[in-house]
């Protein structure tokens, strides 16, 4: 099929293209693929821009330097444009990067392979013959004003750089070419790592990049930074639950919340405990709620017979390697919980030996608060509250102190853990308050103050973190190497 029309005088012709086998136009000799004819009576020469692209650009001009050649007188208009597109064979037409990786006879022109323009040709072609003076070897012609690339050479951004096999390019001038495989990244092509959906799956120095989603390396200064603006705002209730059908009774909360995605659907759902006002021993009710709603998807009181307690603080982590997180938290008897996305009970915490553990009495753990870490570079976290230490199938690791959680703070039973390497040896250390152990349960030291709640941090200009210990109405910065 062909269409034309008449523009200014002129006329522009063109074949749309067939597909696989359909020839639209056929032609005794080969042709360029743009062919610019103009009359004498022209007053200024016509250029033909081609729009810029990543991988290339032509940009050429006709000048009336060049010898004008015609089949026949040309008609007195202002100028004539003809177009003829030739779309022959089995599919588009080869990609380039020099002229060299053309078919004899062809040419490359803005990363493609064109027929080449003989010497006999009687139009003007965007690009000057070889025989017409100023020829291009390489056919490729980059810039403004418009510059002949070497052989070997491609155009990137106006500019005729090296080819690049990989077609990953880097650097502020993009004249850097990544291996194959790799990506740019600030400037410096960089191997992809493993896959991940937040930075928490990468290793420490790397972070998740959440359009490929893979770990990439965190280059060190970090050179992206962003200082936000904020304004006065008023805050606004998008959803509470005040009620529930299940276990009414439950309605009070005095601990943080966890939010985290349970059911792979990317809205992380909130998973709260609940207690019962003037109630006993803390007994309570964990519940999951939908984030974008609030509506309760599940709710848990007793498991295996007995009721699990409504005030530690539990945490969420994916424990099995499936994917899918599960909810750590406490029975009122003692015995650490985990609990499936669905809640579901995954283990109770046992010995070795498969007898049942328990931490003790609920008085000593009212208030505690779990953590899960890797403590042993094994791929699997383990769960610590307070000086205790269970596996990621709720095995016990080790103990301190006669299943003490340490950490007491004027009443507040159970202790908040933290996790992390202190002393800089690679390996995570756990403070429990007023003490540090190594990550095999070993006491690295004690420090002079009452127990409290520690929190770790580097506070001055040398590379080991501190302690800070909040105790009984006092603040404490303790040395992380010895506890001073």
């Amino acid at each position: 099929m062909s269409a034309s029309s008449k523009a200014r005088g002129g006329v522009t012709s063109a074949s749309t293209r067939g597909g696989a086998g359909a020839c639209s136009a056929k032609s005794s000799r080969s042709m360029p693929k743009a062919v610019v004819a103009t009359s004498p009576s022209a007053p200024t020469p016509l250029s033909v821009h081609r729009s810029a692209r990543r991988m290339g650009a032509l940009t050429a001009r006709a000048r009336e330097s060049f010898p004008r050649r015609y089949h026949r007188p040309m008609p007195r208009f202002a100028f004539t444009l003809a177009l003829l597109l030739v779309a022959c064979g089995d599919g588009p037409a080869d990609t380039c990067s020099t002229a060299a990786d053309c078919a004899g006879g062809e040419r490359c022109v803005d990363g493609t392979c064109v027929p080449g323009v003989d010497g006999g040709t009687s139009e003007r072609d965007a690009a000057p013959d070889d025989d017409a003076g100023g020829g291009c070897p390489s056919a490729i012609l980059c810039g403004s004003p418009p510059a002949c690339c070497a052989g070997g050479q491609e155009c990137i951004d106006g500019a005729c750089l090296a080819a690049c096999e990989s077609g990953v390019r880097c650097g502020a001038d993009l004249a850097t070419c990544c291996g194959g495989g790799q990506v740019c990244v600030s400037d410096v092509c960089a191997d992809v790592g493993g896959p991940c959906t937040d930075s928490y799956d990468c290793p420490e120095g790397a972070f998740c990049e959440p359009t490929l989603e893979r770990c990439l390396p965190q280059f060190d200064p970090v050179t992206c930074r962003v200082e936000p603006t904020f304004e006065t705002f008023e805050p606004t209730i998008e959803w509470s639950v005040e009620s529930a059908t299940e276990h009414p009774s439950f309605d009070q909360a005095i601990v943080m919340p966890a939010v985290m995605d349970l059911d792979g659907d990317r809205v992380p759902e909130v998973v709260q405990s609940f207690f019962e006002p003037g109630g006993t021993e803390c007994r309570g009710v964990i519940r999951a709620l939908r984030g974008g709603t609030g509506e309760i998807l599940w709710s848990v009181r007793d498991v295996d017979g007995e009721q699990v307690s409504g005030c530690p603080t539990h945490a969420l982590a994916d424990l099995d390697g499936d994917g899918t997180p599960e909810i750590v938290t406490m029975r009122t008897d003692g015995r650490i919980l985990a609990l499936r996305a669905d809640g579901s009970l995954f283990w109770l915490s046992t010995r070795s030996d498969g007898s049942p553990y328990s931490v003790g009495d609920w008085r000593t753990f009212a208030n505690a608060a779990v953590a899960i870490a890797d403590l042993d570079a094994d791929g699997a976290p383990e769960v610590v509250i307070g000086a205790v230490v269970v596996d990621a199938m709720g095995v016990l690791r080790w103990e301190r102190d006669a299943r003490t959680l340490e950490g007491d703070n004027d009443g507040y039973v159970g202790g908040l853990p933290v996790v992390a390497d202190i002393d800089l040896d690679g390996t995570p250390e756990v403070v429990t308050g007023r003490r540090a152990y190594e990550n095999d349960g070993t006491q690295r030291w004690l420090a002079a103050t009452t127990d409290g709640y520690p929190a770790v941090g580097n506070f001055d200009d040398d590379p080991q973190p501190e302690v800070v210990l909040v105790t009984q109405g006092n603040v404490y910065l303790l040395d992380g190497l010895d506890g001073a």
